[in-house]
């Protein structure tokens, strides 16, 4: 099903988009503890293939951000996940988004490197 906020693909059993965190189902309320930042590992292709490396890119309260990248690596096309030092560099920034707090969702993106993670935007102090 597509998010009626920001028309973001979602699987069919989802109460929330991944992406925006609004509800997807009839019946789902938002509160303010529901609001969610999401972040995707991205490859970024550095100049003359130079300095590769995996990016975790989040949009949160104030945009587009991005969490961290991996070590760079040298490739001359996309990462393969077969090679050892491309997946072991990805493992490593996989954990530092644990760590952090992002937990992963089910949805992955087209390539195998396109992990998901949420993590949810804690609600404003009360006045």
């Amino acid at each position: 099903m597509l998010c009626q906020k920001c028309g973001t693909q979602v699987p069919d059993r989802a109460n929330y988009c991944w992406k925006c965190g609004k509800p997807v189902r009839p019946g789902i309320k938002e509160t303010e503890e529901e609001r969610w930042e999401t972040c995707e590992v991205v490859y970024q292709n550095g100049e003359n293939n130079e300095s590769s490396c995996f990016a975790a890119k989040a949009i949160g309260l104030y945009g587009v951000y991005i969490f961290g990248t991996s070590s760079a690596f040298h490739s001359t096309q996309d990462p393969d996940h077969r090679n050892n030092d491309h997946t072991a560099k990805l493992d490593l920034l996989i954990n530092r988004l644990v760590e952090a707090g992002w937990e992963l969702v089910p949805d992955h993106g087209p390539d195998w490197w396109n992990h998901r993670f949420r993590r949810r935007i804690p609600s404003a102090p009360a006045k």
